[in-house]
């Protein structure tokens, strides 16, 4: 989230989620529909399938904010993008990247660097 004087809230999923059921933390969600951000960004799953999350960020995009859904679980199917934001959008397709560590990318990054592929549309 980033608020309307450019500050950066960032909250983990231990943060939006009680920890041991994984249910949305309605007293956070809230707290910061209190606020009002000039951007909201949230993965693909997030926003599919928790409603009281979508719910957050459609009012926050109501408000004026963006709002930006990072494709990390590969959704493809755009139905519930385009009903809430009332677009017409298609997948036209996607593709793979490879980046290569190298040996001092190794010694700075250890195991931290993502060993998968990830796929971009």
């Amino acid at each position: 989230l980033t608020n309307e004087h450019a500050a950066s809230t960032v909250l983990s999923e231990t943060q939006i989620y009680y920890p041991k059921s994984w249910d949305v933390d309605m007293k956070t969600i809230r707290r910061l529909e209190k606020g009002d951000y000039q951007a909201v960004i949230m993965d693909d799953t997030s926003f599919i399938r928790e409603p009281d999350l979508t719910a957050f960020a459609m009012k926050q995009f109501n408000k004026g904010a963006s709002v930006v859904i990072v494709g990390l679980e590969g959704i493809f199917d755009l139905s519930t993008l385009n009903r809430q934001f009332k677009v017409n959008w298609k997948c036209a397709g996607y593709s793979s990247r490879s980046i290569e560590l190298n040996y001092l990318g190794k010694q700075i990054l250890g195991d931290a660097f993502p060993s998968d592929h990830h796929y971009v549309m």
